[in-house]
C-alpha cells in the first residue's frame, strides 16, 4: 500500500453542534502547525444554518465543506462524505468526539506493514464528557476526560471469527469488526464495498452497517490498545442519551430516525428506539446485501437484551417473537439468553465495579471544557507510549 500525498482525510458529519464543531476545527489547526500537515478534512454540515461556513475558510489546512439545510438522516449525511475521500486512509467522526495526534503515527504504521483497518482494542478505555451531562449513576460528568492504562499493543484480529460474534450479537454494535466510523480504514477497501453495494453507509446506524460490508472486504485488521480515537459525549449526543438513560423510546419519536423518510423495519426486529434494535436492524440489513440473514439464536439473544435492558417494552418484543415461523422455538431459546445474559453482563462490568469510573477507566481528568482542551491532555498522555507490533 502506497501513501498518497493524503495520509488520512477526516470526515466529519455535524448538525447545530457548532461548539463541538468548531473545537473540533481547532483541534486540526494545532496538528496542521506540531504534527503533520498530510491530511484534510471533509465538514458535512445539515444544521439550521451555514454559519460554519466562515470558521471553514479561516483554517490554515485543506477543508471541504458541504452544506445542505434539507432533512438529511444521518446515514444521507454520511454518504456525502465517500464521494470527497483523497487520503490513503479514512476516518469518519463525529463531531464531538475526541483525537490524538498519535492517528498519523498509526497511519504510518499502517502503510509500512500494508494494514487495512485498525480498531480500538477491547481492553482501550475512554471518553469525554462535554460541559452539561449528568450521568444518573455518577453525577456530574461535565469537562471530564477518562481514560484507562493503554499499552500500545497492536493485535491482528481473525475476520472470520469477528464476523460470527458479530452476527450473534448484533445488538451489541460493531465488537470487533472493521470501521469507518471511529477507526481507521484504508480508502481502497470503502471504494470496493461501494463498487459492489453503491454506498458505504446504510440502514439507520452508519457504523455497523458500514462495518459488516468492509468486513467483507478488508484483508488485514489489527486492534491497537491505545486511544487515538475517543467518544465524545455532548448535550444531543447518543452517548449523553445513554449516560442520561434517555436512549428508549418509541420508534420514530426521536430526531435520529424520525428523519429517515422511508424507513423500513423489519418483523423481526422489536418496535421500538433504543441501541440493540438501531444497532440489529442495521445489522441485518448489512447482512441482507451480503446474502446473509440473522437466525433464531441470535434474535434470541437481542431479545433477551431489550427485556432486561428496555424495559417497558416487553410486548414489542413479545409481538416480534410470535412473528417467527416457529414462535414457541423462539420463546425458548430467548429464555435461555435471558438466563445466560446476566452473567455475561457481570463479567463485562467487573472493571466499572472496580475501579468506579464510567466506562471502567482508572483515571480522571476534570475542568476540560472542551475537546480541543481533552485532545492536548490526551497528547500529553499518549505522546510517549509506542506502538507494539506482534
Amino acid at each position: 500500500m502506497t501513501a498518497s500525498p493524503t495520509l488520512i482525510t477526516f470526515v466529519i458529519p455535524t448538525r447545530n453542534r457548532q461548539a463541538c464543531l468548531r473545537s473540533m476545527l481547532q483541534t486540526f489547526t494545532r496538528f496542521h502547525q506540531e504534527k503533520s500537515t498530510q491530511f484534510d478534512v471533509v465538514v458535512l454540515d445539515n444544521s439550521d444554518d451555514n454559519s460554519l461556513e466562515h470558521d471553514v475558510q479561516n483554517c490554515p489546512y485543506n477543508v471541504s465543506y458541504v452544506y445542505r439545510s434539507d432533512q438529511l438522516s444521518v446515514v444521507e449525511n454520511f454518504n456525502q462524505g465517500t464521494a470527497r475521500l483523497t487520503g490513503t486512509y479514512a476516518c469518519f467522526m463525529g463531531d464531538d468526539d475526541i483525537i490524538s495526534e498519535r492517528i498519523f503515527d498509526l497511519a504510518f504504521l499502517m502503510d509500512s506493514h500494508n494494514i487495512d483497518a485498525t480498531i480500538l482494542a477491547p481492553q482501550t478505555k475512554g471518553v469525554y464528557f462535554w460541559p452539561g451531562i449528568v450521568d444518573a449513576r455518577w453525577g456530574d460528568l461535565g469537562g471530564t476526560l477518562f481514560l484507562g492504562d493503554p499499552s500500545g499493543r497492536v493485535q491482528p484480529i481473525k475476520l472470520d471469527t469477528a464476523i460470527r460474534d458479530s452476527r450473534a450479537r448484533s445488538c451489541d454494535g460493531p465488537q470487533l469488526l472493521p470501521r469507518a466510523y471511529s477507526g481507521l480504514i484504508a480508502k481502497s477497501c470503502i471504494d470496493e464495498v461501494i463498487k459492489r453495494h453503491g454506498a458505504l453507509f446504510g440502514g439507520c446506524s452508519p457504523d455497523i452497517y458500514s462495518s459488516r460490508l468492509l468486513s467483507s472486504v478488508v484483508k488485514r485488521l489489527v486492534a491497537i490498545d491505545l486511544p487515538v480515537l475517543l467518544a465524545g459525549a455532548s448535550k444531543t449526543s447518543t452517548s449523553a442519551q445513554r449516560a442520561e438513560r434517555s436512549d428508549v423510546g418509541q420508534l420514530t419519536a426521536n430526531d435520529h430516525l424520525g428523519r429517515f423518510q422511508n424507513l423500513v423495519w423489519s418483523q423481526r426486529i422489536p418496535e421500538f428506539y433504543s441501541p440493540f434494535t438501531v444497532w440489529a436492524q442495521s445489522y441485518l440489513q448489512a447482512e441482507e446485501q451480503l446474502g446473509g440473514k440473522l437466525n433464531d439464536s441470535a434474535l434470541a439473544y437481542l431479545y433477551a437484551k431489550c427485556l432486561l435492558f428496555a424495559r417497558g417494552n416487553a410486548s414489542a418484543v413479545m409481538s416480534a417473537m410470535r412473528r417467527s415461523s416457529n414462535p414457541k422455538w423462539q420463546m425458548m431459546l430467548t429464555a435461555l439468553a435471558l438466563v445466560a445474559l446476566p452473567f455475561r453482563y457481570i463479567a463485562q462490568k467487573l472493571p466499572l465495579l472496580v475501579n468506579r469510573r464510567p466506562g471502567g477507566c482508572t483515571r480522571a481528568f476534570a475542568n476540560l471544557e472542551t475537546s480541543y482542551d481533552a485532545g492536548r491532555h490526551l497528547d500529553d498522555v499518549l505522546r510517549h507510549i509506542p506502538m507494539q507490533m506482534p
